[in-house]
């Protein structure tokens, strides 16, 4: 059985190892937006279609076409957890 003590040095190293995991994604997205590139798919990030998906690149550096299947994706996914009375299938 698992002492107090064991489980926060589990606590802990889990979260020195999600800290260095993030660290990892933010390098990434912050080359990827230095380069112009989508930190996904690796396309190009020029062209976006308003000023709030320019603003949402610098955030997560997905280029305009991953930003619309990330969000539309969502928004699916809300209206259809609405469509079932609010319950999740």
């Amino acid at each position: 059985m698992m002492n107090n003590k064991d489980l926060l040095k589990d606590v802990e190293s889990f979260g020195k190892m999600t800290q260095r995991k993030l660290k990892q994604v933010f390098k990434i997205r912050d080359r990827s937006i230095e380069k112009q590139i989508c930190s996904w798919c690796e396309g190009n990030a020029h062209n976006f279609k308003d000023k709030l998906s320019e603003e949402e690149y610098l955030i997560g550096g997905l280029c305009q076409q991953c930003q619309d299947q990330v969000f539309i994706e969502e928004e699916e996914n809300k209206n259809l957890h609405v469509r079932n009375g609010g319950l999740l299938q």
